[in-house]
């Protein structure tokens, strides 16, 4: 089946101060819409302080209809990085992201969880799609891996 994934972005949110060196926190959100019904919500957070750490997404996943309950949606963690010439992908737990102690719509998969769940694949389609097609992610993404090559 040909799936067409389409991004919207989510308004920018301001910068915040890192919580462990007080360099700039940068974090923004978006959606994604596969065949033009909604498909996942993405938060994406980073540290212009950590250009080694890239960034962090959080995608959620599930039934988006107004008469939809919490349990019927989970969410999956993502880091990815920029490696030299291309940019790389691994599930990460909840607990080693940014929304650790984030209230959700859902829960959380764990990463063996999302390593094994049968979606993994489209996890990832829609990872590499946010980081390629949110401008701020590639950018933010862009100019870490350009400042780690500068200082390697």
């Amino acid at each position: 089946m040909d799936e067409r994934l389409r991004i919207e972005l989510g308004e920018d949110k301001a910068p915040t101060s890192c919580p462990c060196c007080g360099g700039i926190a940068r974090s923004a959100y978006g959606f994604v819409y596969r065949n033009d019904h909604a498909f996942a919500i993405y938060h994406v957070a980073w540290s212009e302080s950590h250009p080694e750490a890239g960034v962090e997404l959080a995608l959620d996943f599930g039934d988006w209809a107004d008469s939809a309950i919490p349990a019927e949606r989970f969410r999956v963690c993502v880091q990815a990085w920029l490696s030299r010439s291309e940019y790389r992908f691994g599930f990460i737990n909840a607990r080693d992201s940014a929304w650790s102690s984030s209230n959700l719509v859902g829960r959380f998969l764990s990463r063996s969880e999302a390593l094994e769940h049968p979606d993994k694949s489209s996890f990832l389609r829609v990872s590499e799609h946010v980081v390629m097609d949110d401008p701020r992610v590639k950018a933010a993404l862009d100019a870490m891996g350009q400042k780690q090559l500068t200082t390697a």
